[in-house]
């Protein structure tokens, strides 16, 4: 049962990023019509301008953090790799 759900979730994740591309791709149609029409272009407001400098400081820790485990993830792997390589695991 609990297979059957996760399936059942992993496909309804992938219907709605479908949906949600079919949205977009709507949304920036009638964008392009809306410029051509009026000649005033969509552009987005910069974040740095809403956030609070203390909150874009951890947003940029946060994604040094997670780029830094990465890099050890990354170690970790290769490093199993060339062990199984030398031992001629295939797996």
């Amino acid at each position: 049962m609990a297979r059957l759900d996760r399936a059942s979730a992993k496909e309804h994740r992938h219907n709605l990023r479908d949906e949600d591309r079919e949205i977009m791709t709507k949304v920036k149609a009638m964008q392009a019509k809306i410029l051509e029409v009026s000649g005033v272009s969509f552009k987005r407001t910069n974040i740095a301008s809403k956030v609070p400098k203390w909150r874009l400081h951890e947003i940029k820790q946060r994604k040094a953090k997670k780029v830094k485990r990465a890099e050890k993830a990354l170690v970790k792997a290769t490093k199993a790799i060339t062990a199984a390589r030398s031992t001629g695991n295939i797996k």
